[in-house]
């Protein structure tokens, strides 16, 4: 069984830096206000939307390009299953809290609306209901890309 060493985690201030521009860019992008040039009828409006929604795709970009830059250190002091590990500790499981987080807003909104109005549709199909939820947080919201 192959040895695992512990190091000292080693901190690069300019990773950070660029991890926080990377995130500012991503939100940007994934918020961008008009998503298609159907609000821009001047061509001139419509380069200048290409161009900015270019130019916030850096983060995609230098995520991977930090990933590539820190791994090199992963490969060298770890397994591929303890990577694996700290990787599902690090996503799913936030991901998974949050997924159920959404759910149950989803869930207390029903509820609400079944106080006010009386009958609601989720309470009589709940299973029906609830995959319909789980897909339409997953697939149709911008929950999709974490």
């Amino acid at each position: 069984m192959p040895v695992e060493f512990k190091q000292e985690k080693i901190n690069y201030t300019f990773v950070d830096s660029l991890r926080f521009i990377a995130i500012i860019t991503i939100v940007i992008e994934h918020s961008y206000l008009y998503p298609t040039s159907m609000y821009f009828t001047d061509p001139g409006e419509q380069w200048i939307q290409a161009i900015t929604m270019q130019l916030f795709k850096f983060g995609t970009i230098t995520f991977y390009i930090l990933a590539g830059f820190l791994i090199g250190d992963k490969i060298r002091t770890t397994t591929s299953l303890g990577y694996l590990k700290r990787r599902f500790q690090s996503t799913f499981k936030p991901w998974l809290f949050w997924l159920l987080f959404f759910l149950l807003l989803i869930y207390i909104n029903f509820f609400v609306i079944y106080l006010k109005k009386g009958e609601v549709e989720a309470f009589s199909r709940p299973f029906h209901t609830l995959g319909d939820q789980l897909y339409y947080i997953v697939f149709k919201t911008s929950f999709w890309f974490i």
